[in-house]
């Protein structure tokens, strides 16, 4: 029939579409594409797409004093905390938790990590400072 979509229907395809137009392929795209992109943006704004390579060892690790800010340990987020520490550099910051300091143990009580590991974990707790 002339006029009419492929299923002879009345202009809509199987799927309930405009059938073969170009505004509604273009729509039936545009739709897709909205749809991708909010559902990344939750994943990242979840934080489950793109991590910090630091937030395994802090949650493994470093929550246990830095999560509570026991016995002086500086919690993520607190800029007169980490202000000081910052103040000093990154390499001697990370010098500091190679070495341990007042309660804290040498490499936070993680021998087994490396250095690189380390310096994740502390630019993982210094991220968000305002």
């Amino acid at each position: 029939m002339a006029g009419k979509g492929p299923s002879g229907s009345g202009g809509t395809g199987e799927s309930g579409r405009p059938a073969g137009t170009p505004v509604g392929n273009w729509l039936f795209a545009l739709t897709g594409l909205a749809l991708l992109a909010g559902g990344v943006y939750f994943l990242v704004a979840a934080g489950l797409l793109f991590r910090h390579p630091g937030a395994d060892l802090y949650e493994r690790v470093c929550i246990a004093c830095h999560g509570t800010g026991v016995a002086g340990a500086p919690m993520p987020g607190d800029p007169a905390a980490w202000g000081p520490r910052l103040a000093l550099g990154p390499d001697r910051l990370l010098q500091t938790a190679i070495a341990g300091k007042g309660a804290m143990p040498p490499r936070g009580s993680c021998g087994s990590c490396s250095d690189d590991e380390l310096r994740t974990a502390i630019e993982y707790m210094t991220s968000n400072l305002h």
